[in-house]
Formats: structure tokens, C-alpha cells, sequence
């Protein structure tokens, strides 16, 4: 999809200025900022709590691949700490 040039985004600025007036197109252009903001951040939320479902915290590639690859072999295997604590009695 082609992306538009300057002269494209000053004919949709002066249409838009015509056709809203310029009283409320600010109020429009708070309303859709508003709107973004709020998309963004719902998104990261949910991004947020996808990672951290799927990742365990502390849980380094390593061990995750010697998890995984111990539930295939059908043994599931104890998790490994994460670095710096100490494995369980």
C-alpha cells in the first residue's frame, strides 16, 4: 500500500477544514488522540499479559528449551530455579 506524500495529507487537512469548520476540528483531532492513546495502551496491557502467561519470570532460554525438550521426551522434569536462587531440598 502506497504511503501518502505531502500534497495528499494537505488535501484531506484543507477537506477536512471545510468540511468541519475550524471550531471543531481541534475537538476532533483531541477526540482521536484520545482514542489512539487508549488503543495503544489496552494493546500493551494485553501484550503484557500474554508475555508474562507465556513466560515464565526469571526463566532463561536455556532453561526453557531443557523443559520443553524433557516434556517431549514425556519425563516431566522439575523446573530449574532461576539464576541466583537456590535449587530446593
Amino acid at each position: 500500500m502506497p504511503s501518502l506524500g505531502f500534497g495528499e495529507i494537505l488535501i484531506i487537512l484543507i477537506l477536512a477544514l471545510v468540511i468541519f469548520g475550524p471550531r471543531r476540528l481541534p475537538e476532533m483531532g483531541r477526540t482521536i488522540g484520545r482514542s489512539m492513546r487508549e488503543l495503544r495502551r489496552a494493546t500493551s496491557d494485553i501484550r503484557t499479559e500474554l508475555e508474562s502467561d507465556i513466560e515464565p519470570p526469571g526463566e532463561t532460554l536455556e532453561q526453557r528449551r531443557r523443559r520443553l525438550a524433557a516434556r517431549k521426551a514425556g519425563s516431566e522434569a522439575p523446573p530449574e530455579p532461576p539464576e541466583g536462587e537456590a535449587p530446593p531440598v
